[in-house]
C-alpha cells in the first residue's frame, strides 16, 4: 500500500479509520480499501466514494448548559497546553 495515508494516533487512530471505512464505505454501499482506484493517477474509473453523516443532539444526553460548560472546559485545557 505504498503511498497510502496512515491513520493518526497509533492503534486508536487505526480503530477510528476502520469505523470511518465501515460507515462511509460498507454502510453506504460504496467501494472500500483496495477496491478504490488510484484517485490521482486513474481519472477514468468511477471512484464510487462513500460518505457518512451523523447528527447528534446533545440535549438527549445532558442539559445544553452542562454540555456547553464541559466543551468550554476542554477548550480551556487545550489552550493551556504549551506549544511544541
Amino acid at each position: 500500500m505504498a503511498g497510502a495515508v496512515m491513520p493518526f494516533g497509533s492503534y486508536k487512530g487505526s480503530a477510528i479509520a476502520l469505523l470511518v471505512e465501515v460507515f462511509a464505505g460498507v454502510l453506504s454501499g460504496s467501494r472500500v480499501m483496495r477496491e478504490l482506484p488510484d484517485l490521482y493517477r486513474n481519472l477514468k474509473d468511477i471512484t464510487n466514494l462513500g460518505h457518512f453523516f451523523v447528527a447528534i443532539d446533545p440535549s438527549r444526553f445532558m442539559e445544553p448548559a452542562q454540555f456547553l460548560s464541559r466543551v468550554d472546559t476542554i477548550i480551556a485545557l487545550i489552550r493551556a497546553c504549551p506549544p511544541e
